[in-house]
């Protein structure tokens, strides 16, 4: 595994590239990894290679705007990525840890859509998701995906102000746009609930019901 770590001061972007071998859930560990140390990520692409190796790319910006230059927290960004891909850590115990749990009505000061399109590429199912740009947002929604059995092939992250805009094309397990009607609605309704609240829906389905006891209590 190969993570590469290039500032762009001039741009106020870091450049993180990833080059290891694919798997499920290999980009949502990726952006867990951004966001457990506050980065904000501005764009991605992903690539996978004939023998089954990923290359994915992410540009990302401190909670200030700005590039993650100082070699200090550039070895941390290393070191987090490597933990989290190694499965010793767990990105949404330590982004509630760095950020708190948000109320979960905030969400809906701005309006969640999820808009699916089959006609938008010859080979993709294209998603588009809006809602409030919150920590760990792009982990919940691709964490999503994963579990939906959908592979990404590309993402375009952008926010505007608060509004997070980001832009998926997928496949289904055996290569298929996802066309059946049901899925669809999984899809969008599992999607809804990761802008709702990206931290919840980003823990296994037993730590969510352990969640949801204790609120009851």
């Amino acid at each position: 595994m190969t993570v590469a770590v290039e500032p762009a001061p001039m741009r106020d972007i870091t450049e993180i590239t990833l080059y290891a071998q694919d798997h499920p859930g290999l980009f949502s560990r990726f952006a867990g990894a951004c966001a457990i140390l506050g980065m904000n990520i501005v764009d991605a692409k992903i690539f996978t290679t004939r023998d089954g190796m990923a290359l994915d790319v992410l540009w990302v910006q401190d909670q200030d705007g700005g590039a993650i230059s100082e070699e200090r927290r550039i070895r941390r960004l290393e070191d987090t990525i490597r933990k989290v891909l190694a499965g010793e850590i767990m990105p949404p115990d330590l982004i509630e840890q760095r950020f708190g749990r948000e109320n979960r009505t905030e969400a809906f000061t701005i309006a969640p859509q999820v808009y699916i399109d089959n006609n938008a590429s010859d080979d993709f199912t294209v998603i588009e998701v809006n809602g409030l740009d919150r920590p760990g947002l792009v982990h919940a929604l691709t964490k999503a995906l994963f579990h939906l059995g959908l592979t990404i092939g590309s993402a375009h992250i952008a926010t505007f102000g608060e509004r997070a805009v980001d832009v998926f094309y997928v496949k289904d397990v055996i290569g298929h746009k996802v066309t059946n009607a049901n899925k669809k609605k999984a899809v969008e309704r599992h999607l809804l609930e990761a802008l709702a609240d990206p931290v919840r829906k980003a823990r296994p389905a037993r730590a969510r019901r352990r969640d949801d006891i204790a609120a009851a209590e």
